[in-house]
């Protein structure tokens, strides 16, 4: 299994690595990386209005032909790309 998890630092919690340590087998073991990601405005609070907007704006764009395709091993480079 490979998995990543991005959360911020408030959500890393005791909680948090119990849930972690029961999803593994006891003797397995894992690597970590932590790195700080920029989060492109993503968590940028808005309001009810902004967020219709955007999810508005996301409608049109589909609709007229304005998309981006990738089959899964693209999106997965190109994610790794992000994160380099």
């Amino acid at each position: 299994m490979e998995a990543t998890i991005r959360i911020s630092i408030n959500e890393l919690t005791p909680d948090f690595v119990k849930k972690l340590k029961m999803l593994l087998n006891k003797d397995q073991e894992i690597v970590l990386t932590i790195s700080p990601v920029g989060d492109f405005g993503l968590n940028k609070k808005e309001t009810k209005e902004e967020y219709i907007q955007r999810i508005q704006e996301s409608l049109i764009n589909l609709s007229n032909g304005r998309s981006v395709a990738f089959s899964e091993q693209e999106l997965d480079e190109f994610s790794e790309n992000l994160l380099s």
